[in-house]
């Protein structure tokens, strides 16, 4: 097949499937949108702990916070992630309105468990927020 003739085909299959997901626009904008702002929440949150554990002098512990993009396994969602070592968290906010939070986990192993919460009101969220970092911490942190 001439690579003119492959263009096109793929060309074609990009706009069905442009067309098809078209629809899920809407919700996965006010996905990303959320998602920016559960980051800078959990980013200003996490300035404390970095913070306390340099003047403890327990640089080890420092968590990564993964930059917001769309999610490895659901195209109309979008993720970041927490790291220390082999220790994960993820954070995914779907575009029907749903906030997944995933772990504490360690790569290697089963992904779990999940807490999935409704995006009501950000004082549903906040409230459910804290425990899941503070549990990732936690674990992030034991040897």
């Amino acid at each position: 097949m001439p690579p003119e003739d492959l263009r096109e085909r793929l060309a074609t299959v990009g706009r069905n499937l442009a067309l098809r997901e078209g629809e899920h626009r809407a919700g996965l904008d006010d996905a990303w949108k959320r998602a920016e702002e559960l980051h800078q929440r959990v980013s200003a949150g996490l300035v404390g702990y970095h913070e306390a554990i340099a003047k403890e002098g327990a640089a080890q512990l420092e968590v990564e916070l993964g930059r917001v993009h769309t999610d490895e396994k659901h195209v109309r969602s979008v993720e970041f992630s927490l790291a220390r070592g082999r220790h994960r968290a993820l954070f995914v906010v779907k575009s029907k309105g749903e906030v997944i939070m995933v772990g504490p986990f360690r790569t290697g192993k089963k992904e779990g468990p999940c807490q999935p919460i409704e995006w009501r009101t950000q004082e549903e969220l906040d409230a459910a927020i804290l425990p899941f970092l503070e549990s990732f911490l936690e674990q992030a942190a034991t040897p």
